[in-house]
């Protein structure tokens, strides 16, 4: 259990940093953050959080978060947004400390609704051959009721000359 106390900096309502009162033995815990743990921009913006080894965070002009920086050093992974006209997100990339990226693509529909989710595993030191899933594909009736996990590879085109076999599911068959 936690009894979490807040601290907000002064005549504001930006966080300052969050203390536990009951120590915890779980790592992913806020255990006693330091003071001024998260930083913020001119209007408002949360611009990093020393707890999370944030250094940056980069906003676009319409409110998205256009990157998370980590603190050198850190093990946490950076991440970088691509954002539609319409305000919808097209691409994250997860870059890895080792260099690898993996990068999520968002697909929707004529009216705004997101039809499927794409990941691709892109190494860094062979980046014209990356990997290709399609990990959740969305489900609508008259509203969306719900997306089907997938996690299906995608099989690049065959080398010329070479036999390969495909199968398909179709539901839970396999045909």
């Amino acid at each position: 259990m936690d009894q979490l106390t807040y601290h907000y900096n002064a005549g504001s309502n930006q966080l300052n940093y969050v203390g536990d009162a009951v120590a915890s033995t779980y790592t992913d815990d806020i255990d006693n953050q330091i003071s001024n743990n998260y930083g913020y921009d001119a209007i408002g913006n949360l611009t990093s959080d020393q707890a999370e080894q944030i250094a940056t965070i980069n906003w676009t002009v319409y409110g998205k978060v256009k990157s998370v920086t980590r603190s050198s050093g850190s093990p946490k992974d950076n991440l970088e947004f691509v954002y539609g006209p319409g305000g919808q997100r097209l691409t994250k990339n997860v870059i890895k400390p080792n260099g690898d990226v993996i990068a999520n693509y968002y697909f929707y529909d004529a009216s705004g609704n997101m039809m499927g989710i794409y990941k691709s595993t892109i190494p860094e030191l062979s980046p014209a051959n990356p990997d290709l899933y399609i990990e959740e594909q969305m489900m609508y009736g008259s509203s969306r009721i719900g997306s089907v996990i997938l996690k299906e590879k995608l099989v690049a085109p065959p080398v010329p000359g070479t036999t390969i076999i495909y199968t398909q599911k179709r539901g839970q068959k396999r045909v």
